[in-house]
Formats: structure tokens, sequence, C-alpha cells
């Protein structure tokens, strides 16, 4: 199947990591990173992203979303 590729070549990872240079506690972001930090693989800063995330308290959603995309 072809996927068109829409991000001219653009990493967004770079792009959360500038939201968590300003927001470096937002467990969202967090997610995000862990989840962009799959593909390309970069093990070590997946697992970080992952333990700040699951830190989060009280984030039913995210609670939720971590549960489902990181067994």
């Amino acid at each position: 199947m072809y996927k068109e590729d829409l991000t001219g070549g653009i990493d967004g990872y770079q792009f959360v990591q500038k939201a968590l240079a300003i927001e470096p506690d937002s467990s969202e972001m967090h997610f995000a990173a862990a989840i962009m930090a799959s593909s390309p693989s970069r093990p070590s800063e997946r697992e970080e992203h992952l333990r700040k995330a699951r830190a989060a308290k009280n984030d039913s959603l995210l609670a939720q979303n971590l549960s489902t995309h990181f067994q």
C-alpha cells in the first residue's frame, strides 16, 4: 500500500524535544516522545521517556494509552 510521505523529510522528534525543553514535566509530551523514539529505534531514549510518562499522577487517559501502546 502506497503512503505518501507528507513530512518532507522532517524528523518530528526534534520538535518534541524542543517542547520538552520548554515543559520538561509534561507526561503527555514524554509519551509522544516514547512513541516517536520507537521508529527509528532509540531504545535508551524511549525507556527514559516511558519512565517519565508513567510518573504522571491522575491522568487516566494517559495511563490507558500507555497500557495500550506499551505493554
